[in-house]
């Protein structure tokens, strides 16, 4: 199938899927005589998996390690569970940072709400620093 099929298919842009392939995340085929890109039925599950793989927060280079997972015949459950444990480790570290901003920022607004007309806002002054 062409680009443009797989495209509709998978609801990705031609281009997200060049890039995917370029990265060696998607593979085509051998080119058509018009130097068009052949991709087989394989391309939407690939691309499907990605996308799956996206949604739980991995990233491409995580994701191309899943795919080369998914096709070597030795790959273990402990293997794959071995990455997703350090995948929810990685999630918690941003889960603390992303608390520990949330907690600046409704400081901010607090010193904000103390001295609504002042002429020199406190917060600019204090991130200014």
């Amino acid at each position: 199938m062409l680009i443009g099929e797989l495209s509709d298919k998978t609801g990705l842009s031609k281009d997200t899927i060049r890039y995917y392939e370029k990265e060696g995340l998607v593979q085509s085929g051998a080119r058509k005589e018009n130097q068009y890109r052949n991709f087989s039925e394989k391309a939407i599950h690939t691309i499907h998996f990605i996308k799956n793989l996206k949604e739980l927060g991995f990233t491409l280079p995580e994701i191309k390690d899943f795919i080369h997972l998914f096709h070597n015949e030795e790959t273990s459950c402990q293997m794959v569970q071995k990455r997703l444990e350090d995948h929810i480790v990685n999630i918690n570290s941003k889960m603390s940072l992303l608390e520990s901003i949330r907690t600046k920022v409704a400081n901010a607004i607090h010193l904000c709400k103390e001295n609504p007309i002042a002429k020199s806002c406190q917060t600019l002054e204090k991130l200014w620093d």
